[in-house]
């Protein structure tokens, strides 16, 4: 099917769109209602799993089943059934383009497709529609917002390739101003129509080429996924897919440009599938692409390694529809490009960087896969704290209000180690200490401050007292580091 023309959605008023939300409500059309049906095989694409989901939603009986078959899965109804389902809206949404029939007889269908996202509605292309087609909010999308959720309001944010306009949107309630650009025109046609569907007045819009249309402009925040998927020279481009020959070519661009943009405290966030070709880190390649024009800390957040048989293979799934029965060509020409281009391995990578006015920091966690963990703003604010006090000197540490992550299980492993099961939210795996290591971390979680523990142990073990307090806060250090111990929150 090719992209549906966009040029009449501006026939929709502000009206028209919250009548249709309260159609939605009345219907029973919810986050509840939609979840058994977006489950469903949800590890495959849309085009192999829709067959199962719609056998499943022709049982939905009136008007839920009508408006979730039409306007979130890409299934007909007839026009009876929207009648009732829509009302007034039917026609207006048939003048808009919104509505457009479907084979023959009076059956139904949306050319767009409708998501829920948190509790906005948020229009977007089928991504197997052509290079044009414009991105949603996936799941990797929503862990990118997730991390990025400001703790307190803030000014400014930029949702970086804004698509359909879901990071912009979300974030403009925590903002005194969102902006979302992307160079194509078709994206911000999507996006403006969602924000009319949200009703979100502190939203801008604007066509630019990465920063072209910011000039001077800076931001307190700013989030982006770039496209990330390696091209062969002999594919066509896909403008939401590619990133370049390698895949991060494009991403390494964009970081080069964010120092710029970045307000003094300002931060960015961005979700990424970092290629290994060669030996230099992860951490490197970044500081190097940023520079050193602005101070900068580094946080990454590296999940485990993905198979690039499957990764290549996801892809060919999910662009099968357009392939023309070229899948298995697809696939191995992409794992041929994969070795030609000697890329070893792709990790999701989430990065934050903030500006700072002190010596910036760089630091990396290896996490559990991404979507399991799905990190968070106040988790990455945690993260951020305990390594502002690493950077800092012995007196600093010394005074710090240490806790113990709440619900961490200390389990015996054997006669001279414990093994910390640290909570889920806390994004790490077990970390397995030595027994004089757990008590440490069990002595500074319960003391006002980490010179109490100190203290404690000095009083505990007197032999330790005649080397000072290096010895104990290096071990501080290293369960900080480890997040067996964190800064205590007021």
């Amino acid at each position: 099917m090719a992209l549906c023309d966009l040029s009449r959605l501006d026939r929709i008023t502000a009206a028209d769109a919250a009548a249709f939300k309260e159609r939605l409500a009345l219907s029973g059309v919810t986050r509840e209602t939609l979840h058994p049906i977006s489950k469903l095989c949800e590890r495959m694409p849309d085009a192999f799993r829709n067959p199962i989901r719609r056998w499943h939603l022709r049982r939905i009986e009136g008007a839920r089943g009508a408006l979730m078959r039409a306007f979130f899965f890409g299934d007909p109804a007839s026009r009876s059934e929207l009648n009732v389902a829509l009302g007034g809206l039917l026609e207006r949404f048939l003048d808009a383009g919104l509505l457009v029939s479907e084979g023959e007889g009076d059956l139904l269908v949306c050319p767009l497709r409708l998501n829920l996202v948190s509790d906005l509605w948020i229009f977007t292309d089928e991504l197997t529609q052509g290079d044009e087609a414009v991105m949603g909010a996936g799941a990797t999308t929503a862990s990118l917002i997730q991390a990025a959720w400001p703790s307190d309001r803030i000014g400014s944010v930029l949702d970086m390739g804004c698509g359909a306009g879901t990071a912009a949107l979300l974030l403009a309630r925590r903002a005194e101003r969102s902006v979302g650009v992307d160079i194509s025109e078709r994206a911000l046609t999507l996006s403006r129509f969602n924000a009319l569907l949200a009703g979100e007045r502190n939203v801008e819009l604007a066509k630019s080429d990465f920063f072209s249309a910011l000039e001077g402009q800076t931001f307190d925040l700013i989030v982006s996924q770039p496209p990330f998927v390696a091209r062969p020279a002999e594919t066509a481009g896909v403008t939401f897919l590619h990133g370049g020959a390698r895949g991060d070519e494009l991403s390494l661009e964009l970081l080069a440009r964010i120092p710029a943009h970045l307000a003094p405290g300002g931060r960015a966030v961005l979700l990424i599938d970092w290629p290994k070709y060669d030996d230099v880190s992860v951490t490197e390649r970044i500081r190097r692409a940023v520079g050193d024009s602005v101070a900068l800390d580094l946080l990454v957040l590296l999940g485990p390694p993905k198979s690039l048989d499957e990764h290549v293979t996801y892809y060919g799934v999910m662009l099968a529809p357009t392939l023309e029965g070229q899948f298995e060509e697809y696939v191995l020409l992409h794992r041929e490009h994969l070795e030609r281009m000697q890329i070893r391995e792709l990790r999701l990578a989430l990065i934050v960087l903030r500006r700072t006015e002190n010596e910036p920091w760089t630091h990396l966690f290896e996490t559990r896969p991404m979507m399991d963990v799905e990190p968070t703003g106040a988790q990455i604010d945690r993260i951020l704290r305990v390594q502002d006090l690493l950077a800092q000197d012995d007196e600093a540490l010394l005074s710090a209000a240490l806790a113990v992550p709440p619900d961490a299980r200390f389990v015996e492993q054997d006669e001279r180690s414990v093994r910390v099961e640290l909570p889920e939210s806390r994004l790490l795996a077990p970390v397995v200490t030595s027994r004089a290591g757990a008590d440490l971390v069990l002595e500074v979680g319960r003391s006002e401050t980490v010179a109490d523990a100190v203290e404690r142990m000095f009083e505990r073990l007197p032999q330790l007292r005649a080397g000072g307090p290096g010895r104990v806060l290096a071990g501080v250090r290293g369960a900080l580091a480890s997040g067996l111990l964190e800064v205590r929150e007021e």
